[in-house]
């Protein structure tokens, strides 16, 4: 089962796409996904795509402030089936005036 871990460093009132150039931004053939964002500090927000589908529209809430890597399941609060060929997009922007540390993980589960 393939995974995504990327840690970004989000910069002052900046963004970032942390899934940008993977090898798994493009799905290679249908799975289940699962993403989990966590911030080292408040004030990021994400916009999450799954194809076409919308996960996540700018919001703050899905986005757990501690200094640490996600944890399975916890911090996993996005889920979807995606096509092969969907793109696994994750827009991250920092509303504060100094970097911010956000770990993006992808769980990717391949439909037998």
């Amino acid at each position: 089962m393939p995974m995504m871990q990327v840690q970004t460093s989000v910069p002052a009132n900046g963004t970032a796409t942390p899934f940008g150039g993977l090898q798994y931004e493009f799905m290679h053939e249908p799975a289940s996904i699962e993403i989990a964002i966590v911030a080292a500090a408040t004030g990021v927000v994400a916009t999450v795509y799954s194809g076409p589908d919308l996960l996540l529209q700018e919001g703050p809430t899905t986005i757990k402030a501690a200094n640490t890597v996600p944890v399975y399941p916890d911090d996993y609060h996005l889920e979807d089936d995606a096509a092969a060929g969907d793109r696994l997009s994750v827009l991250l922007r920092n509303t504060t005036g100094g970097a911010i540390v956000v770990y993006t993980y992808c769980k990717i589960t391949p439909h037998v």
